[in-house]
């Protein structure tokens, strides 16, 4: 339930918080899911604290369903994300008198909370571990520095107010401007069907910090000295998404979910493009019988990690006694200066499995996964869903940070000049493993997009193709 700005201002007047002319149109909306993005000393962390102060003075009458308190949470990756915003909060309590005394918890390390005379519950929570947030409820949630949160820690947080009827508050600054939090920041910029609406907190905005607004001579030097993308984000408070994006169709919100995960006894395929100097990334796939693909776990995306290594990883899954196949670059082949066995040989060695080496053009390898991130025109969904455990995948397709198993990871792109426009055809050939995976995998599966019918090789029991540029790689045992 959502208080109109009309309840708000009361409470307000009492504490002497007065809003910015910028903040009011955030205080006033009463949408389920409120995105906002501030700048730099905007005063989003006030915004958001004292936007949440007016609910937990109500009482739990209020939303008459029943429950024997009322519970709002601060969520963020870190604890210490949300104890600005808790700050505000209780000080606001504190100048109501509404602080049950006792109540108030701020440990160096950990969980803050703070209870109400009313007998409200506020407390924060990490969202490093989103399983833990699946065991309470919250008739409110103040997300804090949402960028840094996993798209599966919001979903979760979500679910977390629908039992109660509750909202969602996410709240921070752009980072880089990947992932679900500019995702949706966008999307609420107009009329959508998720309940979603967002809102901008420049740092001009805070006539206390500016009072020269948009011209005031700090923000000048800071628009001079930053990069254009940076003053953007920073201070502008608006998304700067990576220029030149392979994969612009890839949406956290339509194809990443916590529930794309291994159906056992379903015939599981292997996505690998091997590495040593740049990434080795396995995705485990597996295609349902309406032909989505559901790419379900991504056991390997590290550096620095040998064959051996990576097949041991593989075999110690749940799901490896449905593995039928693997797919790999064709690259795979080669074998090194001293004549020791390919990549390919020593996963059909060692697995006793057939490994095919598709020879895949970029551009062909790009155009099929596409087409799986097209929305089906009879049912608008996609044909390919990603769990949020394959971050380095949702990275390279520029929706998320870069995997912690890397040193250095980010979006797949074109090269671009200082406007944002293409130098060429012709991706970077960087931070694109998984992604490549894939294309050797659909492109085994279901053959090349503009490639003439004819020219494909049937599919065998197991839903894989031998077509005539396949190579297989097999032991006898």
């Amino acid at each position: 339930m959502r208080l109109p700005l009309e309840a708000k201002l009361p409470v307000w007047k009492e504490t002497g918080y007065q809003p910015t002319e910028a903040a009011l149109p955030f205080h006033a909306a009463m949408a389920k899911v409120e995105i906002v993005s501030g700048g730099e000393r905007g005063g989003k962390s006030r915004s958001a604290g004292e936007d949440l102060l007016p609910y937990t003075i109500l009482t739990p009458e209020t939303f008459g369903r029943g429950e024997p308190f009322l519970h709002y949470g601060l969520i963020a990756q870190e604890f210490d994300d949300t104890r600005e915003e808790f700050e505000y909060l209780v000080d606001g309590l504190s100048k109501l008198g509404m602080i049950k005394p006792g109540s108030l918890a701020k440990p160096d390390q950990g969980r803050w909370k703070v209870k109400t005379k009313t007998g409200t519950l506020i407390d924060t929570w990490s969202a490093k571990d989103p399983l833990r947030i699946r065991r309470v409820f919250f008739h409110g949630a103040l997300i804090c520095e949402p960028g840094r949160l996993a798209h599966d820690a919001f979903t979760r947080v979500l679910g977390r107010v629908s039992q109660t009827g509750g909202w969602v508050n996410a709240v921070g600054t752009f980072e880089g401007s990947v992932g679900w939090y500019p995702e949706y920041y966008t999307m609420g910029q107009a009329d959508n069907t998720r309940g979603v609406v967002s809102f901008t907190l420049p740092s001009w905005a805070n006539p206390h910090a500016y009072p020269g607004g948009r011209d005031d001579p700090e923000i000048k030097f800071l628009e001079e000295n930053y990069k254009p993308d940076t003053f953007l984000e920073r201070v502008g408070a608006v998304p700067a998404p990576p220029r030149g994006l392979v994969f612009k169709l890839f949406k956290n919100h339509l194809h990443v979910s916590s529930e794309c995960t291994y159906l056992p006894g379903l015939p599981v395929g292997l996505a690998i493009d091997p590495g040593r100097a740049h990434a080795y990334a396995v995705e485990a796939v597996q295609f349902s019988s309406d032909d989505v693909c559901r790419i379900f776990d991504e056991p390997v995306y590290h550096t620095g990690l040998t064959n051996m290594m990576a097949i041991r990883i593989c075999q110690g899954k749940p799901w490896w006694k449905d593995v039928t196949y693997i797919v790999m670059d064709i690259a795979g082949r080669q074998r090194t200066a001293n004549h020791e066995q390919s990549c390919a040989e020593i996963w059909a060695a060692e697995t006793g499995l057939p490994v095919y080496t598709n020879r895949v053009g970029i551009e062909d390898g790009i155009e099929r996964v596409d087409s799986f991130l097209m929305l089906d025109p009879v049912t608008e969904q996609p044909r390919m869903q990603v769990n949020p455990v394959c971050q380095g995948l949702i990275c390279e397709m520029g929706a998320g940070p870069q995997s912690p198993h890397v040193d250095v990871g980010g979006p797949y792109v074109y090269p671009t000049d200082n406007d944002g426009n293409a130098r060429s055809d012709r991706p970077v050939d960087k931070f694109n493993d998984a992604c490549k995976a894939l294309g050797y995998l659909f492109i085994h599966e279901y053959g090349y997009v503009r490639k003439p019918a004819k020219s494909r090789a049937p599919r065998s029991a197991y839903g894989a193709w031998q077509g005539e540029e396949s190579h297989v790689a097999s032991v006898n045992r």
